[in-house]
Parts: C-alpha cells; sequence; structure tokens
C-alpha cells in the first residue's frame, strides 16, 4: 500500500476519533464551559446545510419530538464532522511534513578536496 494512503488513513482514522472523543469528554465534564462552547459552535453554522441533506423522515426517526431536539442533534452532529476535518487535516499535514524521504540528497564532494 502507498505511504501516503496509509498516513491519510491514519490521520482521518485518528481526527475522528479525537473528535469524537473530545467532544464527549467536554460536554460530559465541562458543560457550561467556553471549551464545549467553542467546539459546538462550528456545528450551529453547518446545521442549516445538514437540514437540506438529511432526510426528514430519518431525523423523526432519531428525534420522535423533532424541533428544537432535532436541531440540536444536528448542531451536534455538524461540530463532530467540522471537528473531524480540521483535525484529520492538521494531523495529515503533521504526518506528511514529519515523513522523512527515503532517498535523501547526498552532495558529492569536491575533487581535491580534504
Amino acid at each position: 500500500m502507498n505511504r501516503f494512503v496509509r498516513l491519510s488513513a491514519l490521520a482521518a482514522t485518528a481526527g475522528t476519533g479525537l473528535s469524537g472523543l473530545i467532544g464527549w469528554c467536554l460536554v460530559w465534564f465541562a458543560p457550561g464551559s467556553w471549551a464545549t462552547t467553542a467546539y459546538i459552535r462550528p456545528g450551529e453554522l453547518i446545521a442549516p446545510l445538514l437540514t437540506g441533506i438529511v432526510p426528514t423522515s430519518f431525523l423523526h426517526s432519531v428525534v420522535p419530538e423533532g424541533g428544537a431536539a432535532a436541531f440540536v442533534l444536528l448542531i451536534l452532529v455538524g461540530s463532530f464532522v467540522f471537528w473531524a476535518l480540521a483535525l484529520s487535516i492538521g494531523l495529515g499535514i503533521v504526518l506528511l511534513a514529519s515523513r522523512r524521504p527515503n532517498n535523501s540528497f547526498k552532495p558529492k564532494p569536491l575533487r581535491g578536496s580534504a
């Protein structure tokens, strides 16, 4: 398998896992803090886009009451997706920048030099 594909898959998996772990820890341990607000805030911008993508019948099966509870679910899903993408891209950049090439450039010594 190509090294780039492996590093990309690793970054995507780690970014998604970190997004879920950070979101769960913030909501569970610090529900009213500024960090929780910073985690959820991008979901408020993505949730209106998700309303056009996610079928209403699916939302009704997950949240039968609908209304605000369904929109909060879309906000949480949107924030999870945002942070998963952001962390995956960031980890991908770090992993690709930290890898070392197999054939490093070694200049040839000049003739007559000691």
